[in-house]
Parts: structure tokens; sequence; C-alpha cells
């Protein structure tokens, strides 16, 4: 006599064969979230600073970034893929003579989806480059780690770039 369905041995190799196909993905499509995650802290902490120095005659604070806590962030946002805020807050530098910043996510946290160490990065550099923002690691070239120059009024407008 016949037995019609499939074998216990048959049922996990299909169950094998699947989760080897789907479970990369899922990683990448995770490490691909927090890297965005990560994007958009650096255009809040962006937005923030200028915020910042629109209130202070222009300059840029010279201490941290724990002047920005309160009126301008409720707290430095968290790096998904560190788990840690520090990896904002350990790059920041500001200069006064010009007035300039730069900070990054320190560290190869985004590695996964094939970004360098220090990335996504934002600089600003208003007596060389009036008005403009140097963004590394917020559009297509994050990967070969060629500057974009964006309008700060359109980096700030634009949620995504």
């Amino acid at each position: 006599m016949k037995k019609k369905g499939f074998t216990l041995i048959e049922l996990m190799i299909v169950i094998a064969i699947l989760a080897a196909i789907l479970v990369p993905n899922f990683l990448r499509a995770r490490a691909q979230g927090q890297y965005t995650q990560c994007q958009s802290n650096c255009k809040n902490i962006g937005t923030a600073l200028e915020m910042y120095s629109t209130d202070n005659s222009g300059h840029y604070p010279t201490t941290g970034m724990s002047q920005l806590e309160g009126n301008y962030l409720k707290n430095i946002p968290t790096c998904a893929s560190a788990g840690t805020s520090t990896v904002y807050t350990s790059s920041y530098s500001a200069t006064t003579v010009p007035d300039s910043y730069t900070f990054y996510c320190a560290g190869t946290n985004h590695s996964a989806v094939g970004v360098g160490a220090g990335f996504p990065s934002i600089h600003l550099y208003p007596a060389s480059y009036p008005n403009n923002l140097v963004c590394k690691g917020l559009s297509g070239p994050e990967k070969t780690g060629q500057p974009i120059i964006k309008n700060i009024l359109q980096f700030t407008q634009n949620a995504a770039l």
C-alpha cells in the first residue's frame, strides 16, 4: 500500500533551503534600515545645529553636542547599529573662524551595507562654500566617499536625499 504525503526528512530539507535563501535577505534589509535611520539622525542633528547657530549669531556649539539637548533636540539620537549616541558626539568638532562643524557616525557600524568607516558624515564649511553643506554618505556616492554639495535649505527641507 502506497502512502500519500511527504516524509519528515523531505519537509525539513525544504524548510532548510527556504531558510538559507531568506535569512540573508532579512539581515541585509535590517542593516539597510539601520543605516537609513542613522542618515536621518545625522540630518536631525544637522538641523539642530543650524537652529542653534541661528539663535547664537551664526556660531555653532564648540563644547560639544550637549548644548543641543533641551531646546533643539530632546536628546542626542542613538545609532541603531552601534546602540549608542556617542558615535555622533565623539566625532563632533566645530571651529569659530570660520564657523563650521563636522560630525559623522564613528566606527564601522554600517559595513553590512557596504559603507566604510565614518559614514554617514556631515561637514559644513560656510566660509569657503557659502550656503553649502557637504554631505558624505547621504546619497548614492556614499560607497565611494565622494562628497555631494547640497544647498543647506534644500538639505533641511528634503526628508530623503
